[in-house]
């Protein structure tokens, strides 16, 4: 369910600790966590901060980190509750929103309550995973010395915008000829000559970092491609179907390769087909069991992955 969009006073990445090792008990808890223990909480809510300068700068630190310190004491009581907080861990980002009350812990650590709860995905349920940020909001979070930052002013449009899940013009566009592209190269495969379809899966199997052990097409009887991932010895056997192919021809072979599996989880099975009915598209993944479908569209998905479109069109022009 679509939650409703978000739009923050003010965007911080906080650290949970040296090490993010609050991060656990802020996430269980729902609060967020700031160290300096060297600090009495009652100075900070009151606004005394040429004290806690002092009390750094009688620990020797010098003057640019103590700035630091100060500033990001500061961040963290002045903020209120529309400022938006973020954590880089668990290769996710998380978010929430925190009362502006700070209350002190027991061991001199400072933190407030979240609105809510902590999240790590958008607005629309999708998990906000690492590898799928820009670089200029990660690297905050390799940082050796970031336990608080304030972002400018395109980071904060850009992690407002990814978890309100808004897409730039540009993006929204992009998909949209995507989608052209992988519905044409989907028919196009259907018009592959047989030959030409098994040099594309051959073609396919091995981009995707696969070793061929057997040649394509030929005489075997169960199989037309045994390949091998030669880091987890994990071994892909296909059966390719040129033209049309049906539930009953997949279910046949669907017994074969069960006769071949050896029950050790190693090997997968799969049924790959040039233009597959409307029954073998729809059938439920308990009925498909062990052994994998790839329909021409999904073909056209891995070749546009693997770059082989312009080998596709170059085999079907007129």
């Amino acid at each position: 369910m679509e939650q409703k969009r978000i739009n923050p006073s003010d965007v911080f990445f906080i650290k949970l600790g040296q090490g993010a090792k609050y991060f656990e008990e802020c996430i269980s808890k729902n609060i967020v966590k700031l160290g300096h223990e060297d600090i009495d909480h009652i100075l900070c809510e009151n606004g005394d901060w040429d004290k806690v300068a002092e009390i750094y700068r009688s620990q020797k630190i010098n003057k640019r980190t103590v700035t630091k310190y100060v500033n990001e004491l500061k961040h963290f009581y002045g903020a209120d509750d529309k400022t938006l907080w973020i954590v880089l861990e668990k290769y996710k980002l998380w978010w929430c929103f925190a009362e502006k009350l700070v209350f002190p812990d027991s061991n001199r650590t400072k933190f407030k309550h979240v609105i809510g709860s902590w999240s790590s995905s958008d607005i629309c349920g999708n998990e906000l995973n690492w590898d799928k940020l820009s670089g200029k909001i990660t690297k905050t979070a390799s940082s050796p010395g970031a336990t608080i930052v304030s972002y400018g002013k395109d980071e904060r449009n850009y992690i407002v915008d990814r978890i309100n899940h808004i897409e730039r013009q540009e993006i929204e566009e992009t998909k949209k000829c995507l989608e052209k592209i992988l519905k044409n190269t989907a028919i196009m495969i259907t018009h592959l000559d047989p030959k030409d379809f098994e040099m594309l899966i051959d073609l396919v199997f091995a981009r995707s970092g696969l070793t061929r052990i057997s040649a394509a097409g030929g005489t075997q009887k169960d199989f037309d491609i045994i390949a091998v991932f030669t880091l987890t010895n994990e071994r892909y056997v296909a059966q390719i179907k040129c033209g049309r192919s049906n539930k009953e021809q997949f279910m046949e072979y669907k017994e074969r390769f069960r006769r071949m599996d050896d029950g050790k989880g190693n090997t997968r099975f799969y049924y790959v087909v040039q233009s597959p009915d409307s029954e073998l598209l729809n059938l439920s993944e308990e009925e498909k069991g062990n052994m994998k479908l790839l329909s021409n569209k999904d073909i056209a998905k891995l070749s546009f992955k693997y770059g082989l479109v312009g080998w596709i069109m170059d085999k079907t022009a007129l």
